[in-house]
C-alpha cells in the first residue's frame, strides 16, 4: 500500500501571550486608556488573558493525505488553519506531535513574499522566486508563462511601487502559481486582482487539483472547496470536528454560523492578525449610532468599524472592506483611499479606527459576511482577514410601495424614477379602431 504523501499525528502548536511593544500601551487597559483619550470613550472589551497564558491555535491533530487528494479546510478565523499549513510548509514548528511531507512541496500563504517595492517587476519574479525555492534556470523557463498569466507584461520593467494593487497582487499570485511541486498548499488567495483574473486564479487550481498533484486548499470560498475539492477538514478551536465529502462538510459548517457574530476582537499586538506593520485589534458591524448588533433594517444606514494598530512610524495605511452573501458572492467592496483625514499620510504609531458608511437603502435583506483588508505604503503590505463579523438585513419595507413580491438582484439600492407623458394617443387610433 502506497504511504500517504502527507501525514499528522497529534500536531499541536502553542503561544505564549507576551507584553507587547507597540509603544502607546500596556496590553488591554493601555489600548483602552488610548482610546478614552482619543475618543472620550471605549467600548467594552472581552476580559483580556492574562500575560504569559497559554493560547493553543493547534491541539491534537491528526489526519492523512494521499496523493492526488485535494483537501479544502475550513473553519472561522482563528480555528487553526494558516497554523497548521505553516506546520506542512516547515514555516513553524509544532510544539508538540509529527507532521511528515513526501514530496517538494510549494505554498501559497502569503501574495508577495520576496517583493521590493523599489525593484522593477521583472526584477522581483526572479527575487521572489528564488525565496520561494525556484531556481534561476526554472524562473527563465516559465518566465514568459508568468508575465503573460499577470497581465502586467507592458509594465513589466516599472518598479513595483507604481503599480496599483491589483497589479501588484496579479504578478504576486502568478509567480507563486507557476511553482514546480509534487504537493501544493495554498491559503485564501483567490481574491486577488479583478473578477476575470480571480477566474483565471481559479482555472490555474483546477488545473492543479486535476494534475494529479496534492493539494491542501484552506479557503472561506466555499464555492470553489465544493468545486475543487474531493474531501474537507473542518476546523473549530484548533481540532478536527469533521473530516468527510465536501457538501457534507460545508452543510455542517453554514449550520454553525446560524449564530451570528458582529464584532471580533483581538485583546493585544501580541495575538492580534496582522505582519510588522499593522495588526488586526476589532472589526464591529453597528448601527447609525455606533451600537453594535447582528440585524438592521435595510433602511437604516449601517457602519463597519476596524480598529488596527500601526506598529511603525510613518507608514501609510488603508483599510478595505468587502461584503458577501450566502452563496460566497462579492455584492460589494469599498476601501479608504478618499478618505479626508489619513489618507495617504505618514501615521503615528498607535491605534486607529476606520469606519465605513453603508447608506440605507442599499441592501437586500438576507445574511452577509464581512471580508477587511489593511494595506500599507502603496499597497506593498496587504493582508485579507476573511469573515470576521457576520450580519442580517431585514426587509423594513420602505421600498415596497403596494408591491408583495419576491425582488432581483444582489442589492436593494433606492433608485430615482420619473415618468412623463409624451405625446396625446395620435399614434393609437390605428390600434384603437382595429380594436373598437
Amino acid at each position: 500500500m502506497t504511504a500517504p504523501v502527507i501525514e499528522a499525528q497529534g500536531l499541536s502548536k502553542r503561544y505564549i501571550l507576551q507584553q507587547p511593544a507597540t509603544g502607546f500601551g500596556s496590553g488591554l487597559a493601555g489600548s483602552a486608556r488610548w482610546l478614552r483619550r482619543m475618543f472620550g470613550s471605549a467600548p467594552r472589551p472581552k476580559p483580556m488573558p492574562t500575560l504569559g497564558a497559554e493560547f493553543w491555535a493547534l491541539k491534537d491533530v491528526s489526519f492523512s493525505v494521499s496523493q492526488g487528494d485535494v483537501v479544502g479546510i475550513v473553519g472561522k478565523n482563528g480555528a487553526g488553519k494558516t497554523s497548521l499549513l505553516k506546520i506542512l510548509a516547515r514555516i513553524t514548528a509544532p510544539t508538540a506531535g509529527i507532521a511528515k511531507v513526501r514530496g517538494r512541496v510549494g505554498s501559497i500563504l502569503e501574495i508577495g513574499t520576496g517583493f521590493n517595492p523599489s525593484l522593477t517587476g521583472l526584477q522581483n519574479v526572479f527575487l521572489s522566486a528564488a525565496i520561494l525555492g525556484m531556481r534561476e534556470e526554472e524562473t527563465r523557463q516559465r518566465l514568459e508563462e508568468i508575465v503573460e498569466f499577470s497581465g502586467v507584461g507592458k509594465f513589466i520593467d516599472v518598479p513595483v511601487k507604481h503599480y496599483s494593487s491589483g497589479m501588484y497582487a496579479r504578478l504576486a499570485f502568478s509567480v507563486v502559481a507557476h511553482l514546480r511541486h509534487e504537493i501544493l498548499l495554498i491559503d485564501e488567495v483567490l481574491a486577488v486582482g479583478d473578477a476575470s483574473f480571480q477566474k483565471k486564479c481559479v482555472g490555474k487550481l483546477h488545473g492543479e487539483a486535476t494534475s494529479g498533484r496534492t493539494v491542501l486548499f484552506v479557503s472561506h470560498n466555499l464555492a470553489s472547496v465544493a468545486s475543487l475539492c474531493n474531501r474537507a477538514l473542518l476546523l473549530e478551536e484548533g481540532r478536527i470536528t469533521l473530516d468527510g465529502p465536501p457538501g457534507a462538510v460545508i452543510d455542517t459548517y453554514l449550520g454553525r454560523l446560524k449564530e451570528l457574530q458582529a464584532t471580533s476582537i483581538w485583546e493585544s499586538p501580541d495575538v492580534a492578525p496582522g505582519n510588522s506593520v499593522f495588526r488586526l485589534h476589532a472589526v464591529r458591524v453597528t448601527d447609525a449610532a455606533g451600537r453594535p448588533g447582528v440585524r438592521h433594517a435595510n433602511s437604516n444606514d449601517v457602519l463597519i468599524e476596524m480598529e488596527y494598530w500601526n506598529l511603525r512610524e510613518g507608514s501609510r495605511l488603508g483599510a478595505t472592506i468587502a461584503v458577501f452573501n450566502p452563496a460566497g458572492l462579492c455584492v460589494f467592496g469599498s476601501l479608504s483611499n478618499h478618505e479626508p483625514r489619513w489618507h495617504g499620510q505618514a501615521r503615528p504609531r498607535g491605534l486607529f479606527r476606520s469606519t465605513c458608511r453603508i447608506p440605507g437603502n442599499l441592501m437586500m435583506d438576507g445574511i452577509y459576511t464581512l471580508s477587511v483588508l489593511l494595506w500599507a505604503d502603496h499597497y506593498t503590505e496587504m493582508m485579507r482577514f476573511d469573515r470576521v463579523a457576520e450580519f442580517e438585513i431585514t426587509d423594513s419595507g420602505s421600498l415596497r410601495g403596494d408591491y408583495f413580491g419576491g425582488w432581483e438582484g444582489c442589492i436593494l439600492p433606492q433608485l430615482e424614477w420619473t415618468c412623463e407623458h409624451v405625446e396625446a394617443d395620435r399614434a393609437l387610433a390605428s390600434v384603437s379602431g382595429e380594436h373598437g
